[in-house]
């Protein structure tokens, strides 16, 4: 008898121990970097339909493409129209045919074909993010005007997403009876930002995924922009840090001496700053080549995790990774794996192996909802 009980306790023990070590964090792989190929300014790692992968430098506009060795290779700066715009990206988008690259900055969206400048009309609309619908450059937009003339009065149908159609932007989704006037003072375009912030990424079907930025709530959109798939965390509400959003008095004619801050009515010479408060949860999103969704997320305990969602079966999982990097990130999927970048070129470039991924201790995301279903419980 005392044998048996022993012979058990060793085999729980190592089963144990067995899933202990399933349930280990993924470690990137860090991508090779070499002289030169770092820089204080931005970067944005992309990918093609056909897994080739990409590394923007948004100072530069500047595209290094990732060797067979895994290496950055020489890059290949796109060509600006003259006084096209100076100011760094902020983030940077490539078409699925690898011939286009859309690139937001600060009040500006601008187009590159085959590594020249296009021009693009001009939006009414504040630009927020960029990404492609199939090859059709799509802008995610706030709601608040780029023209100072246009009355904001009254409440208006603003659009969230718009796509290019010739010399036009078209609203691909709208948010009705918007009070933009109101949004533009105290504070109220702050929680406009929160709500509506997206990355967007297409996929092989033509459809188009959108995860807010602040809270996790994704959505698959038809060419049409109807939502056909939607799934939150914890309700998707927005994520707000522990900090506590006070006005301050600011001098606009003056930038240099203005604090950081998301909005403020720049057609009063002086107006009020109010802190951002929303916490970042949904970094960056990619489909994978086993048309899984995959979703960098940073969960309210800290760090970084992965999730994936699988359209066939409706299931969210998630592991964890040791990547201690702060700040932003972006995510593209290569032929040979997960591809991740942090803000800054010097931050850090890293990868995962599909093999590592397959391989992996994924487990349910608890408080998960798809489509209204009931929200998955702890230990499921």
């Amino acid at each position: 008898m005392l044998r048996l009980v022993s012979l058990s306790l060793v085999a729980a023990l190592l089963c144990a121990g067995s899933e202990s070590a399933a349930a280990a964090p993924i470690v990137p792989e860090p991508v090779l970097a070499g002289r030169g190929l770092t820089w204080e300014g931005s970067q944005f790692v992309q990918a093609d339909r056909g897994g080739r992968v990409f590394f923007f430098r948004g100072d530069t506009l500047s595209v290094y493409p990732l060797t067979k060795e895994g290496a950055l290779g020489k890059p290949v700066k796109l060509q600006a129209t003259p006084g096209g715009g100076s100011e760094s990206a902020l983030r940077a988008a490539l078409s699925a045919d690898g011939d286009q690259w859309l690139v937001y900055a600060p009040f500006s969206v601008r187009l590159f074909v085959d590594g020249e400048e296009r021009h693009l009309p001009d939006l009414e609309w504040n630009p927020w993010g960029v990404g492609f619908l199939r090859d059709t450059p799509v802008v995610a937009v706030i709601p608040r005007p780029m023209a100072h003339s246009r009355d904001v009065s009254k409440p208006l149908d603003v659009p969230w997403l718009v796509t290019l159609a010739g010399d036009r932007w078209n609203p691909l989704t709208t948010l009705k009876s918007v009070s933009v006037g109101k949004l533009m003072k105290n504070g109220g375009m702050n929680g406009a930002i929160a709500e509506h912030a997206v990355y967007l990424k297409s996929d092989r079907e033509g459809k188009l995924w959108a995860a807010r930025q602040y809270a996790y709530r994704v959505q698959r959109l038809s060419p049409t922009g109807r939502v056909l798939t939607e799934m939150t965390v914890d309700g998707g509400t927005v994520a707000e840090k522990d900090k506590e959003s006070r006005g301050v008095e600011i001098k606009l004619h003056s930038a240099a001496e203005n604090p950081t801050e998301a909005t403020h009515d720049a057609r009063e010479e002086k107006a009020t700053s109010h802190a951002f408060t929303a916490q970042q949860v949904v970094l960056d999103l990619a489909e994978g080549n086993d048309k899984r969704l995959y979703l960098l997320v940073r969960p309210p305990a800290g760090g970084v995790v992965l999730d994936r969602f699988d359209p066939s079966s409706s299931v969210l999982e998630r592991v964890s990774l040791q990547l201690k990097a702060s700040g932003t990130f972006t995510m593209a999927a290569g032929q040979d794996g997960l591809y991740i970048a942090a803000f800054k070129g010097d931050g850090g470039r890293w990868r995962l192996s599909w093999s590592s991924l397959e391989q992996a201790h994924w487990k349910p995301v608890e408080g998960a909802e798809i489509d209204g279903g009931a929200p998955v419980q702890a230990g499921r």
